[in-house]
């Protein structure tokens, strides 16, 4: 997977690309979100299920595209964001976990959504724990 990353990484500097650096945890794979990741969150953001307990609440899939667009310039600017996570084992998406800084105060926070069929498994305490680590 790191591979894909490698030109847009290139001109971000030193400190950027290390901070932006990949993650792994026992079951999970965390990585920057990437322009082809419209399919996974357009499917994950249409669920009113997944989304009823996010700021963002359910997005059509040009709203969700717009978000992509958003997390995107958030790495490039900020130099931290919203990562996709996928489950080791399967290669599958299973959701997001990263962070994001509030307008209104300034402060970071910590946010998250996974599908529902990988709720109950630990999987977003899994996530959280290596983002904030």
């Amino acid at each position: 997977m790191a591979h894909d990353m490698g030109a847009w990484l290139e001109g971000l500097g030193p400190g950027r690309a290390a901070f932006m650096m990949e993650l792994e945890t026992h079951r999970l794979h965390l990585r920057p979100h990437r322009r082809g990741d419209i399919d996974h969150l357009a499917t994950l953001y249409a669920d009113p299920d997944v989304t009823e307990f996010t700021k963002l609440g359910r997005l059509t899939r040009a709203e969700a595209k717009a978000t992509l667009e958003d997390y995107l310039a958030n790495w490039r600017n900020k130099e931290f964001g919203i990562r996709a996570v996928f489950v080791k084992s399967s290669g599958e998406f299973a959701g997001e976990c990263g962070l994001f800084g509030l307008e209104s105060s300034g402060d970071i926070a910590l946010r998250y959504a996974f599908h529902k069929r990988f709720w109950g498994q630990g999987l977003a305490t899994e996530a959280a724990y290596a983002v904030i680590d």
